[in-house]
């Protein structure tokens, strides 16, 4: 089976869920730094995957050319003398801009699972892959680790890596001078993007958190609606508001800690908080919340205004549920959980809780009540919504009825929907037709 590694921008996350779904079902072993191992230098692991890697696919986009950790990925990639397959994933991207080294090479376009030709172009060019060369010698030396670009560094140790109270200031530091100083828009949100990312963290100490916090209230206009979205501490007007809320729970994860080692319960768990946390952040929503082995998103709050925040909060948990499935596919069967989905709209006042040192947005009304009421129904792979967002899906989404929410002290209880398909959206299963399950023979026949 030949090996794939994916060079790509770690903000597109979502649409190389979907180029690894296609890519795994044509048979390829498929790597990209989600993959990443605690406990070792994630540069270096990196390097050492494209280096044993058969084929280097390039996920170009409009970020993608921006970054420096990617434009060394691909300029080591051509080095070794690899198979390079560059794929756009960005439709609004301008061909003109690529540069020499790749515009040279058979550019390939990806629009989803749900774009049938992009699928028998991607097969047609795996099926054509030649046989992986041996690595020059003398090896080129590799290329020193990006220090500037963060967001791929921070996304590692959001996840498995601990962090001592020392390098949390180090990298605040670091972070907090690029986001002040540097006049470069594009290095300033890298450098936010990681500030995030280093908020989020599982054993950040209070003190680097209230620092944290203090600089997002006083960003420049420019970056203020970035960290917004990501963000809730920074502060807000006061409003009665319609917002959509979704919540998601990893079911029956409680009983499944219970049979693991400490650190064996925080790789599994942050593996499928932070793909709810992707998806969420992927359509414009807010995570606000992380509380046990729950997740609570927002949208259109005053943060992240949006007239089809229905629609972006269902499209998320579809997302989910496809993300999923790609996981399960390559973990054990035993470490394999689902998420239970509740998501509801209604009419809430938001606003900020202050303290001395700390702005953190808050919401008041039984809206967020009814979310987890609604969650709580769920059961695993479920996604439930109620009345007011079901009106508000229609065009886009399948349903079936599954009852009601009984509501101490109406007369009436809300109905409840359950989510069974998306009509107009890459987010379903992968096309496959004829053609390309005779392309699919052929790559088996080529295997064997």
């Amino acid at each position: 089976m030949a090996k794939i590694f994916i060079s790509y921008k770690s903000e597109e996350r979502p649409q190389i869920a979907e180029l690894e779904t296609v890519l795994h079902h044509l048979g390829f072993e498929v790597w990209f730094d989600e993959n990443l191992v605690a406990g070792q230098s994630w540069w270096e692991q990196i390097l050492q995957q494209i280096r044993e890697a058969d084929v280097v696919v390039l996920a170009i986009s409009q970020r993608y050319l921006r970054s420096l950790p990617c434009e060394r990925e691909r300029d080591y990639a051509i080095a070794l003398r690899k198979y390079v397959i560059p794929i756009v994933i960005d439709d609004t991207f301008d061909m003109n801009r690529l540069p020499p080294s790749i515009s040279a090479l058979q550019t390939i376009h990806f629009s989803g699972t749900q774009d049938a030709t992009s699928i028998l172009t991607l097969a047609r060019a795996c099926i054509a892959v030649p046989e992986s060369q041996p690595l020059p010698d003398p090896l080129p030396p590799p290329p020193p680790i990006p220090l500037v670009d963060v967001s791929r560094l921070m996304d590692m140790m959001a996840t498995d890596t601990d962090l001592t109270l020392d390098e949390q200031e180090m990298l605040f530091t670091k972070l907090s001078q690029i986001i002040e100083t540097v006049d470069d828009e594009k290095e300033q949100q890298d450098a936010l993007s990681g500030l995030l990312t280093l908020r989020n963290h599982s054993q950040l100490w209070n003190s680097i958190a209230d620092r944290i916090d203090n600089l997002l209230i006083t960003l420049p206009e420019h970056l203020r609606e970035q960290g917004a979205i990501n963000h809730p501490n920074i502060r807000v007007d006061t409003q009665r508001r319609l917002i959509t809320a979704m919540m998601v729970s990893i079911a029956s994860f409680t009983n499944f800690s219970e049979t693991l080692e400490p650190e064996d319960v925080f790789s599994t768990y942050n593996r499928y908080i932070n793909l709810i946390d992707d998806c969420i952040r992927a359509v414009g929503g807010i995570v606000d919340n992380l509380a046990g082995n729950r997740v609570m998103g927002l949208f259109n709050t005053q943060l992240n205004p949006q007239e089809d925040h229905a629609i972006r909060a269902t499209h998320a948990a579809m997302m989910m549920a496809s993300q999923l499935h790609t996981l399960h596919e390559v973990i054990p069967e035993h470490s394999r959980l689902f998420f239970a989905t509740g998501i509801h709209s209604g009419i809430v006042t938001l606003g900020n809780v202050r303290t001395a040192n700390r702005d953190k947005l808050s919401i008041i009304g039984d809206t967020i009540n009814i979310t987890e009421r609604v969650q709580t129904m769920s059961y695993r792979g479920d996604i439930l919504v109620t009345q007011s967002v079901y009106e508000r899906i229609l065009d886009d989404f399948e349903y079936e009825h599954f009852g009601e929410l009984p509501i101490m002290g109406r007369a009436s209880y809300p109905q409840i929907y359950r989510i069974t398909r998306q009509k107009r959206s890459f987010f379903q299963n992968p096309i496959v037709d004829e053609e390309l399950l005779t392309l699919l023979d052929e790559l088996e026949d080529k295997d064997d």
